[in-house]
């Protein structure tokens, strides 16, 4: 099936290289409480995640990492700050986008993960 569209290709507007990955996180929202969700992909400046619950598109929330040691045991990082910029509904789950709001440091283990965990990169503004 050809499907003709007449709008451009969405421009990529990402400053930073994000990386495919599959990790564990949870989610602080301050009226919501705390949800696991998994991340599908990451970068320096935010990271996309699935759940089943809705976040409110320009909210500030905190995501907490999870990386595994080599025993196989899940170790939790500290929460970085970050605003919702995209919500998107597919079936049952969510698929949300993050910007960080805050300065990176190691505790928070991105780092740690994309150098460890990549699957894929993904593309980033030239």
């Amino acid at each position: 099936m050809f499907v003709d569209s007449t709008k451009p290709p969405k421009e990529n507007r990402r400053d930073t290289l994000r990386h495919k990955i599959l990790v564990p996180a949870s989610v602080f929202q301050k009226d919501e409480g705390t949800k696991m969700v998994k991340v599908v992909n990451l970068g320096m400046g935010g990271c996309k995640f699935v759940g089943h619950n809705k976040f409110s598109i320009h909210k500030i929330i905190m995501i907490q990492f999870y990386i595994q040691t080599e025993d196989e045991e899940w170790i939790s990082c500290t929460p970085i700050n970050a605003k919702v910029l995209h919500v998107v509904a597919k079936n049952d789950r969510f698929i949300t986008n993050l910007s960080f709001k805050s300065s990176i440091y190691a505790e928070h283990g991105i780092e740690h993960i994309i150098n460890n965990y990549p699957l894929t990169k993904i593309g980033y503004k030239r």
